[in-house]
Formats: structure tokens, C-alpha cells, sequence
């Protein structure tokens, strides 16, 4: 008899609207994860963009130059799905204000990629200003933002410039996508693009490294 007391107790606790509900996380643990989830897609940042790594100092990419293709753009914008639902699963209610801003702000710029995703911009890679104007542009610009003062860096900058090629591949598929989406940059910013090429060729900027090396690589010769 006592045990069916029990078991009907057990089973009315369960479904009763009264039955207590399981107590929500801390705010301290709510906040381990908010910054968990920060670090995790930071460090995803860094390996999906190596250059991005160099610019901060991280060098463990230095010998990559990234990938530019349609189907790194997918893996970045899955990436992108993951992270929002997770950052639209941590309830911010009393959090810092700090932290307030950052969970805000971290959201809407993850919501705002991934609409932008299904307009497909990233199809039309080459512009006349902003973002470099293009890889035909950025490329110019690692032999400046790039450290050179191990042999090491050295290797790892001849390894990027044998990836330059494929990058241009890369980006003319994209380019070939945007086409046939019927997306592709307006006539005068078009036009501008083989005159800035033409500049980066002018100017070879690639042999800079090599017109001066530091003692620390010399040392080690």
C-alpha cells in the first residue's frame, strides 16, 4: 500500500503544473558560456582567415594565405548558423552591462551575416574601395603585414605566394557564381579593377623582404 502511495505521488509531482521546473543556470555560468562561445568563434576567425591572424600576431597560419572558394564561403556561413544559435540559447538576464552589449552585439552581427548570406554579396569579391578593393589588391599587401625577422617568416612568406595563383582561381569562380546570379559590381567600379592590377604589378612589392634582411635571419645564414 505505502508503495503505491509513493509511486501515485511520483507520478503526480511529474505532471503537475506545480511540479518544480529546473532551476536556470547562474549567472556566472550563463557568462562562462557567453565567453566560451566568443573565444571558440574567435579562434575560428583566425583559422578561416590567416592574414586576419598575422594582422592581431597570431602566427601559427603565417604559411597559409586562406581559402577564397564558394565552398569556404558555405563552411563560414554554417559556421555563422552554429554560433548564433548558441549565442540565442544563453539567456543575458542579469548580466554586466558590458557583458549586456557584448551578447547584443555579438547577435545582431552574426543575424546580419547570415541574412546577408542568401543576398549572396560575397559573390562580387572585387570592389573599387573598401575591403582592399579585391584580392588582386590585398595581395600587395602582405610583404608589409607580415613579420620578417626569422627565417621561419621568411619560409612562411614563400609558402603564401605560391598560394597566390590558386587564391586568384578561387576568386574567379566566385566572380563566375556572381555572374550567373546576375550579380556583379556596376560598370565604373569594373572598370577600375585592371588599373589597380596594373599598379600592384608596377610597383612588385613581393621583393621587399629581400632587399634588406634583419640580423637575427642573417646570423643564422
Amino acid at each position: 500500500m505505502r508503495f503505491k502511495i509513493a509511486t501515485s505521488a511520483l507520478f503526480f509531482a511529474a505532471v503537475s503544473p506545480f511540479a518544480p521546473a529546473q532551476a536556470p543556470a547562474s549567472v556566472a555560468a550563463r557568462l562562462a558560456a557567453q565567453n566560451a562561445l566568443f573565444d571558440d568563434s574567435w579562434q575560428a576567425a583566425l583559422k578561416m582567415n590567416p592574414t586576419l591572424a598575422t594582422a592581431v600576431g597570431d602566427y601559427r597560419y603565417n604559411d597559409q594565405l586562406g581559402d577564397y572558394s564558394l565552398t569556404a564561403h558555405a563552411a563560414r556561413h554554417e559556421r555563422e548558423v552554429v554560433d548564433l544559435a548558441r549565442i540565442k540559447a544563453i539567456d543575458s538576464t542579469g548580466f554586466p552591462e558590458q557583458d549586456l552589449i557584448s551578447h547584443d552585439l555579438f547577435l545582431r552581427q552574426l543575424q546580419q551575416r547570415v541574412d546577408d548570406y542568401d543576398l549572396k554579396e560575397f559573390e562580387m569579391p572585387l570592389s573599387a574601395s573598401g575591403g582592399g578593393g579585391g584580392i588582386h589588391v590585398s595581395v600587395a599587401d602582405l610583404p608589409l603585414s607580415m613579420p620578417f625577422d626569422s627565417v621561419k617568416h621568411y619560409e612562411d612568406y614563400i609558402a603564401r605566394l605560391h598560394q597566390i595563383p590558386k587564391a586568384f582561381l578561387q576568386t574567379e569562380d566566385v566572380l563566375r557564381a556572381g555572374v550567373r546570379d546576375q550579380l556583379v559590381p556596376v560598370r565604373f567600379i569594373a572598370e577600375k579593377v585592371p588599373g589597380q592590377a596594373e599598379g600592384v604589378i608596377n610597383a612588385d612589392p613581393f621583393l621587399l623582404p629581400l632587399k634588406k634582411f634583419p640580423a637575427s635571419v642573417v646570423s643564422n645564414k
